[in-house]
């Protein structure tokens, strides 16, 4: 029952992908810009509400706790976008590398709350079947430490957030 009840989402989210005339290329622009364009939302959002209250960015972040946790979380979207955006045409040659740094990064969405990015990120992965294999590697050595720094901050964001918000 299970094998039919994930061939039918399989169906659904290829046909999903074949209407909109998805492809890696365009898929993994869309999840850089979705990156970039939250976060850059995000620290608009909350410079509008520091501006209706009347008081400085700083002082409306030190009241808020919340709001200064996320501005962090933007700034690393900003960051990790800028990587995908520089190692674009090496993820768009090799499959693995491809799913390796996708699915790390929507683990990472997923821990901050951010569903529309995990949403992108899964789309992204369903267009990979189109890119070649040429390494066995999911992450190679150079792009580990940014990867697991990354990773160490979204932790710690996600901790944050957590002992915030209970």
């Amino acid at each position: 029952m299970t094998t039919y009840k994930n061939n039918i989402f399989l169906k659904i989210g290829k046909k999903i992908i074949r209407a909109l005339n998805y492809n890696a290329k365009k898929s993994l622009n869309i999840y850089i810009g979705a990156l970039a364009l939250f976060a850059l939302v995000n620290v608009f959002y909350v410079s509008f509400l520091a501006n209706i209250t009347q008081v400085t960015f700083r002082t409306f972040l030190d009241k808020n706790p919340i709001n200064t946790v996320m501005i962090i979380i933007s700034t690393m979207d900003v960051i990790f976008a800028y990587i995908l955006w520089m190692e674009r045409d090496t993820l768009l040659h090799d499959r693995k590398k491809f799913q390796g740094i996708i699915g790390y990064l929507s683990i990472l969405q997923l821990l901050v709350g951010n569903i529309l990015c995990l949403v992108l990120g899964v789309v992204t992965l369903f267009t990979s079947k189109e890119i070649s294999t040429k390494s066995r590697v999911f992450i190679n050595s150079k792009q580990l430490f940014p990867l697991i720094m990354g990773a160490v901050i979204y932790i710690f964001c996600s901790f944050l957030l957590l002992k915030i918000s209970l």
